[in-house]
């Protein structure tokens, strides 16, 4: 065919075009060939990584999502306000996100509050753990505030860093110690707001108005017990270990040994029963509190229903993916020579 073009006059011109068409349209479908078998190794590859898993929580650009879809050409993230969001498969495999629950769903965040170098910090503190104390959205794990900077010359930086058992409930418990800090300093802290002044006697000033803030928030813990209790305890309820003598050892062996056993028994039963209270006494009840109002998923049925959503693939995911990262670190042996490869 192409010898026949080429022979005739006529022909040559009408056979270039024909040539030159041809060579564009195969570059253009080998361009979109590739494009597309590109998607679908990266596909392969997610699958076979277990990069993500269907119900992982990621934070992709700016966005929290959850893992909706995944095919072998793009993955579906599902945003927490019903948006979602369709990427290509080469670029989940060629750019770096947060996979949130990729072993475990529980997770630390933090809260920054700027405020006025006349902050009482002692007071601070007292008011943040008193808040954390008073709330089931906590977890118990971590709850410290520190000085996070102090480089400016009229504010600081106070980071409430605290521990939830999985994302959801740490945006909302985030922002239940934003709200309940900003609300401490508007009512007992007002010298904490960040502002301009010229110092001029002043100092003796903010010493009373901080010891009157501590005041009030000693006032506010005392007698009242909290209610939401960790699990675990809390560092109160451990037992100190205590440090005796060889002396003291030797004269504890002397005692006979159904001495030994009654001072024992009669200890344990001065401490009460097993629920440490008076018998006939009628039993504390304590009701966790949770911050409906300024949360966004928990304090209503659609909110629960939207943390189910963001609350990761499950424990079962979790233990095959620690149990795969423990097999993948243990050694291989050579049956020939029985070494480790």
């Amino acid at each position: 065919m192409a010898v026949a073009l080429l022979t005739f006059p006529g022909a040559r011109a009408a056979g270039a075009s024909i040539f030159a068409s041809a060579g564009i349209i195969s570059v253009v479908a080998g361009l979109a060939a590739q494009t597309t078998l590109g998607n679908v190794f990266a596909g392969l590859q997610l699958a076979f990584t277990d990069s993500i898993r269907v119900d992982d929580v990621v934070l992709y650009e700016g966005n929290y999502t959850k893992v909706e879809e995944i095919t072998v050409t793009y993955v579906v993230l599902a945003v927490w306000d019903g948006r979602r969001i369709i990427v290509p498969s080469t670029i989940m495999t060629t750019k770096s996100f947060e996979n949130w629950t990729r072993r475990a769903p529980d997770m630390m965040g933090d809260v920054i509050i700027t405020v006025d170098w006349a902050v009482p910090i002692d007071a601070a503190r007292m008011r943040f753990e008193q808040i954390l104390r008073n709330t089931d959205l906590w977890d118990g794990r971590t709850g410290v505030l520190l000085v996070a900077d102090a480089a400016s010359m009229d504010r600081i930086n106070l980071r409430c860093l605290v521990s939830a058992k999985n994302s959801p409930t740490l945006t909302d418990l985030r922002n239940h110690v934003r709200e309940e800090m900003v609300r401490w300093i508007q009512e007992e802290a007002p010298q904490s707001i960040p502002h301009e002044r010229y110092y001029s006697g002043q100092m003796g000033d903010m010493a009373a108005r901080n010891e009157e803030t501590l005041a009030l928030v000693q006032e506010r813990g005392e007698g009242q017990p909290p209610a939401f209790e960790p699990e675990g305890g809390s560092v109160d309820d451990t037992q100190e270990t205590e440090v005796i003598s060889t002396k003291d050892v030797a004269k504890f062996l002397r005692v006979p040994l159904a001495e030994r056993e009654a001072e024992l028994a009669a200890g344990k039963g001065a401490g009460g029963g097993a629920d440490g209270g008076a018998e006939g006494g009628e039993p504390t009840v304590e009701t966790p509190t949770t911050a409906a109002k300024s949360a966004i998923f928990t304090g209503s049925t659609e909110a629960e229903e939207r943390a189910k959503e963001f609350a990761g693939p499950g424990e079962k995911v979790y233990e095959e993916r620690k149990l795969s990262a423990e097999t993948q670190k243990l050694p291989v042996t050579d049956t020939e020579t029985k070494e480790n490869i």
